[in-house]
């Protein structure tokens, strides 16, 4: 085999191997590109076609692909003259501001500017000023406290003042840091932001300023004696639910159901019900605090009011941040400056400090 004719076609052929960029109008083509030309008085003439629509997948002879280029030079359907590339399913024209139609109305934003424009009826082009839209068209809410008054004060939309006096939950800069209950002792302590302990005894106040009430019940007359917390008494003559020759061979009391009961020679029982007697000629009492002023108030039976004054428990500079209580529930709660509620179960100390009242019976 001739070497002379053989190695010159083994050097091409290793050259197109080894040589797979393209260099036009350069011999050292950019290493990151396929293709690079280069030239100082020419361009590259993309393939001019005539297309029929935006749709047309016949022009092209073998197919249309995504990122297809061409130049357009005809108007015809959807399309006129200029670059379209193919992407899905369609010819997406290249355009340039300077092609956008712009109606009346219309809002455009410049990302480089961050502004909004818009075009009025007159072609004339406007800036959109946001922060002029807002104020002309917001409405303005303000509020205020006076401290040495503690008035909150609240201004709405249109104008109106609303005051809140909040004087009685808060009249000077300190608050209670902690309080408890102790129900059997029957006391509420509190600890200041000092760490001083402070001992209320309710069951001192409570002995000082309740009454005791009193029953008694003589079989032999059928007078049944109630004793109120003024020291009245009613008498109810209950001789009428006995005949007058008989006589009580037994009686008994049930105190949780609040009945007396009684069996005569025969055996036949009748049940007083004490509960409901006494219920229909008691009276209520009632308690309440007034936390800016510290006075508790005790309403006996009979209406007469009797005030407690509670202040000179608590340091002068120390007051509670809110007080409340809740007369269903038998509660005082209040809530510390961290905003922290403590209940004090009112109804709880007082079951376990109050006098019971009491029935006796004479049977002879």
């Amino acid at each position: 085999m001739d070497m002379k004719k053989i190695l010159p076609f083994i050097l091409v052929c290793c050259g197109f191997t080894s040589y797979s960029q393209v260099g036009i109008g350069t011999p050292l083509p950019n290493s990151s590109s396929q293709l690079e030309v280069v030239a100082k008085d020419r361009g590259i003439l993309i393939p001019q076609v005539q297309l029929t629509s935006s749709t047309d997948k016949t022009t092209i002879t073998n197919g249309n692909v995504n990122s297809l280029l061409v130049y357009n030079t005809v108007t015809r359907s959807d399309v006129k003259s200029g670059y379209y590339y193919w992407t899905d399913d369609r010819w997406n024209r290249m355009v340039v501001s300077s092609e956008l139609v712009t109606n009346e109305g219309t809002v455009i934003y410049n990302p480089i500017t961050n502004e909004f424009t818009y075009l009025d009826d007159h072609g004339a082009v406007h800036v959109i000023d946001f922060s002029t839209v807002v104020k002309a068209n917001e409405t303005l809410t303000s509020a205020s406290f006076v401290p040495a008054t503690g008035i909150f004060t609240y201004k709405d939309e249109n104008g109106t003042a609303t005051d809140l006096d909040l004087s009685g939950f808060n009249n000077t800069p300190e608050t209670l840091t902690s309080i408890s209950q102790d129900v059997t002792a029957g006391t509420i302590t509190y600890v200041d932001e000092k760490g001083a302990s402070t001992d209320l005894d309710v069951k001192q106040i409570i002995a000082a300023n309740e009454t005791l009430t009193s029953a008694s019940f003589v079989p032999a007359t059928g007078i049944f004696t109630y004793k109120d917390e003024n020291g009245s008494a009613t008498d109810l003559d209950l001789s009428g639910f006995i005949n007058a020759p008989e006589t009580i061979t037994s009686i008994s009391q049930d105190s949780a159901a609040g009945t007396i009961t009684y069996v005569d020679e025969k055996g036949v029982s009748t049940n007083l019900d004490v509960k409901q007697i006494i219920a229909a000629n008691e009276t209520l009492t009632s308690a309440s605090f007034v936390p800016a002023t510290g006075i508790f108030t005790y309403k006996d039976e009979s209406g007469t009011a009797t005030d407690l004054d509670l202040s000179g428990f608590i340091n002068t500079p120390e007051t509670i941040t809110s007080i409340s209580q809740d007369s269903a529930a038998g509660t005082i709660t209040y809530v510390d400056e961290n905003g922290t509620s403590t209940d004090l179960d009112v109804k709880q100390i007082i079951a376990a400090n109050e006098t019971l009242t009491s029935i006796s019976q004479d049977v002879k």
